[in-house]
């Protein structure tokens, strides 16, 4: 096993047609050469994550890749000591705090997860990406309206983290169609320093064939940005321009 090298970071794609539902449920890795290969979860669980854990003990970056991937393939407990130790020698505590509390939702710890979030925010201070994980908390508990409330002040603290936004226009989805996700993708927009919402909304006129509406939507959002901007900024708007045939 010593020439597996990693764990894509993302969700294997779905398998092709023909495929049982056991070849469908194996984790994707990779060798040195880039040649993606395919184990089952136990032999994953008994033969390379160990390996893959101890490497990386004492190199938090490295470590944290390994959590979140063995997260996505929902083995949260085969990862819980390891998150648990990350945690406690993380100097990037926000990453540390949210990894720790995910592992312990996947387990179902629901209160220790919420203890462990809340004990950071009173510690730290209130951060967008931890506040979001604390809604999830809730969501959990299928308290959705408290989970909402929380989720809003995530996005006012930071509107431009990905997940809460994706979250946020998905609960509106759910409530009333696009017309209603494209109403929370405008009032994600409005708050200060928004510019992944205006994406969205720019992507909503390409689709219109609106190009000055999308081309607006683009300039307010770089007006907003960093003296860098973003890369993700730059993939999805260079991609939708693309997509409908606006390269120059």
């Amino acid at each position: 096993m010593g020439l597996l090298d990693k764990l894509r970071q993302a969700k294997k794609p779905a398998p092709e047609p023909g495929h049982s539902s056991k070849e469908a449920n194996l984790i994707q890795v990779f060798d040195k050469s880039g040649t993606p290969l395919y184990l089952t979860k136990e032999e994953w669980r008994a033969k390379v994550l160990p390996g893959m854990l101890s490497a990386r003990w004492d190199s938090p970056d490295e470590l944290y890749q390994v959590i979140v991937g063995t997260l996505q393939d929902g083995l949260p407990a085969d990862v819980a000591e390891a998150t648990e130790h990350l945690y406690g020698i993380d100097p990037n505590r926000s990453r540390a705090v949210c990894a720790w509390a995910n592992v312990l939702l996947g387990m179902n710890r629901i209160d220790e997860a919420e203890g462990i979030l809340n004990s950071h925010i009173e510690q730290y201070g209130e951060e967008g990406y931890v506040v979001t994980n604390l809604a999830k908390v809730y969501a959990t508990r299928n308290e959705h309206d408290r989970a909402a409330a929380i989720l809003w002040h995530a996005l006012e603290l930071d509107p431009n983290q990905n997940m809460a936004v994706g979250w946020f226009a998905a609960l509106a989805n759910e409530r009333g169609g696009k017309s209603a996700m494209v109403e929370a993708w405008e009032r994600v927009a409005a708050l200060p320093g928004s510019w992944h919402a205006q994406l969205w909304l720019a992507r909503v006129a390409l689709e219109t064939d609106d190009i000055p509406r999308a081309l607006a939507y683009y300039r307010e959002g770089l007006a907003r940005v960093s003296e860098t901007v973003p890369a993700e900024f730059l993939q999805q708007m260079s991609g939708d321009l693309g997509i409908h045939g606006r390269f120059a």
